[in-house]
């Protein structure tokens, strides 16, 4: 059965000033007693990593063994903490930036072509003025005899 934590650290604020403060706070609120005993049994670390980890050290081979048994879980509880976003949300917040791009690199294509245009049909009138009968080389005549 998943278990659901609040992601907020534990001072309140909206978010972690660090990796380790937002995995300390997500480990307080998964062992809200004998925080540092559970989370070195439950991580397979030693008892002065669990205190460590409650005091918001942790190295990147403890993160992974910690990640290794909460999952997604403490990386999305990590996350929230360090950017105020939910998963969900920083996801909706990326397909947003994504199809914003896209709206502009399809108005820019639409102005490129446009200008293409613009600039074929000047040089379809500049050759009709000068008399010439293709806008861009002239006749195969003339390219013929050149």
């Amino acid at each position: 059965m998943a278990r659901h934590f609040d992601c907020i650290p534990l001072d309140g604020k909206e978010t972690a000033d660090s990796l380790g403060g937002a995995v300390s706070a997500y480990i307080r609120r998964r062992f809200p007693r004998d925080t540092a005993k559970h989370a070195a049994g439950a991580y397979g670390v030693d008892h002065e990593t669990g205190k460590s980890l409650t005091r918001g050290h942790v190295s990147s081979r403890t993160l992974a063994k910690a990640v290794r048994v909460d999952g997604y879980e403490l990386l999305d509880a990590v996350g929230h903490a360090l950017t105020g976003l939910t998963r969900v949300e920083w996801e909706r917040l990326k397909i947003t930036q994504i199809q914003e791009e896209i709206r502009n690199a399809t108005i820019r294509a639409d102005e490129i072509v446009a200008s293409a245009e613009r600039l074929a049909n000047i040089r379809a009138l500049r050759a009709t003025e000068s008399g010439a009968t293709s806008p861009s080389l002239g006749s195969r005549e003339d390219r013929a005899g050149a």
